[in-house]
């Protein structure tokens, strides 16, 4: 994933409200969840709490009601 330019694929936007997520972050666990046959938002978010391999993906990003 390195070297793939993906900036123009996911543009960041500034606005309102909360801080965003690093897209690139959320690109990269939403791929390596599907490679391991998790395709459920909630087990996503599940495995970013509790898998090492996805912590180290979003670097320990918090999510929203943790």
């Amino acid at each position: 994933m390195g070297r793939i330019n993906t900036e123009k694929y996911l543009p960041v936007k500034v606005g309102r409200g909360r801080k965003g997520y690093n897209p690139k972050k959320m690109l990269n666990t939403v791929l390596f969840a599907y490679m391991n046959q998790i395709y459920s938002l909630r087990q996503i978010e599940k495995a970013i709490k509790t898998d090492i391999r996805f912590m180290y993906l979003m670097e320990e990003e918090e999510l929203p009601g943790s």
